[in-house]
């Protein structure tokens, strides 16, 4: 079996898309074929995007994930929706397979253990086949020649630094140490915090450190900041100064690290733990932040084994997920709802039937409106899908801007109505 249909049985049976994955993965690889200088200029569509560095993940193997609105940017929404027609799937859906199967493909058309992939084992499809073919010949060629190049470029660089630039008695070799996450873990402990983590500079522990002194005094901040040259600066730590009186309530417990926050507030109040989550979902929306405690997932929780489907619809209704502006992709403090929800909805009995209805608020034209909000419903159906739900119980709904609940003239009431409603068919 080739690596390519290795890929394609991978996405059949871990995105139940049965003989789909190979239409799906022909459209791409066709798409690749066609762009000028072939997987390069797709690169640069990426570098272009903004999300160059995803790319160049996928070429050296390590797949970094790529969510649906990146894609878009980098792609295009009307040539995304053209091969999402070309492979017969819904754009919004679509977007999150090619978002799922990209970087492994990207992967597969660039080199294995540093050769060019062998693609012809099996052909890909009457006809994509001879395109992709001498596409994926081609690129490897260029990419084995850019890579000869680039590599000859640097050496001769560092050889022309090191003999005129380098002190004559300092021959030895200097090792960089590798680029480490900010991290900072917070436990308050009654009128106490204890404090441990890496900051870059010593001015962010000082910041860190003088915010902290600030809420509970000198003698009851414990702890160690280590400042470490070597670490990424953190993109949340502005936000978790500006908002530490609120988040931090006796029993808390918070880490941050890089792109990911966890929080513990079993130990908290139902009144603090909701302040919390507040403050989280308001201020750090963009993280992946897991741990969050809401009605909605309260009230999933809290459902028996045998709970009826009018029962667990009422409190799917409870829950609360946000997407990314303009976009198909849930924010990263949606997730533990997303999972809560795909819990839920596992219970219920087969032959049960659920619309997923996503309402918009109405900035922008009615129709654009209606185009996202169907989008965002068929996205909300696929990741539930990924996380076992049965496709089939399932029905996207895309309401757009058709029932409003609050004044679209603010922007409170503009969030209002953007929201997800779940209802029983049958």
């Amino acid at each position: 079996m080739s690596s390519l249909d290795r890929l394609i049985e991978d996405a059949a049976s871990r995105l139940n898309l049965g003989y789909r994955a190979r239409s799906v993965v022909t459209v791409l690889t066709a798409y690749i074929a066609t762009r000028e200088d072939g997987l390069a200029g797709l690169g640069d569509q990426f570098e272009r995007a903004g999300v160059g560095a995803l790319f160049h993940s996928w070429c050296r193997g390590d797949e970094q994930p790529i969510v649906a609105s990146q894609l878009e940017r980098a792609i295009g929404r009307e040539d995304l929706a053209r091969l999402s027609r070309r492979a017969g799937f819904p754009p919004g859906i679509f977007a999150v397979i090619v978002a799922e199967l990209l970087p492994p493909l990207v992967d597969l058309l660039t080199t294995t253990n540093g050769a060019p992939v062998a693609l012809r084992a099996r052909r890909l499809d009457a006809h994509a086949a001879g395109a992709a073919g001498q596409a994926v010949r081609g690129v490897a060629v260029r990419s084995i020649l850019a890579c000869l190049i680039g590599v000859s470029l640097i050496l001769a660089t560092s050889w022309l630094y090191l003999v005129t630039r380098a002190p004559p008695q300092d021959t030895s070799a200097t090792r960089v140490a590798p680029v480490a996450d900010a991290r900072l873990s917070l436990v308050v402990d009654g009128d106490h915090v204890r404090v441990d983590g890496r900051l870059p500079r010593a001015a962010d522990q000082r910041r860190v450190w003088n915010a902290l002194v600030q809420r509970y005094g000198e003698d009851n901040v414990r702890g160690q900041l280590q400042v470490d040259g070597g670490t990424r600066p953190p993109r949340w730590q502005d936000r978790l100064i500006a908002h530490l009186p609120a988040l931090l309530a006796p029993g808390l417990r918070l880490d941050l690290e890089g792109e990911h926050i966890r929080v513990d507030s079993r130990a908290l109040t139902v009144q603090d733990r909701l302040g919390v989550t507040r403050v989280l979902r308001d201020h750090f929306g963009a993280f992946d932040v897991r741990g969050l405690w809401t009605p909605g997932i309260a009230a999933l929780h809290a459902l028996p084994p045998d709970a009826t489907p009018d029962a667990v619809v009422v409190a799917l209704n409870q829950t609360v997920v946000k997407f990314q502006p303009e976009a198909t992709a849930l924010t990263g403090d949606s997730l533990d709802t997303l999972h809560a929800t795909a819990a839920a909805l596992r219970q219920l009995p087969a032959g049960t039937r659920v619309e997923v209805g996503v309402h918009t608020d109405s900035h922008g034209d009615a129709a654009a409106r209606r185009a996202l909000s169907q989008q965002r419903a068929e996205s909300l159906v696929l990741a539930l899908h990924l996380l076992d739900v049965p496709m089939g119980m399932l029905d996207a709904m895309g309401h757009g801007a058709d029932d409003p609940i609050a004044d679209n003239r603010s922007e409170a009431g503009r969030a209002q109505n953007r929201r997800v409603v779940y209802r029983l068919l049958r």
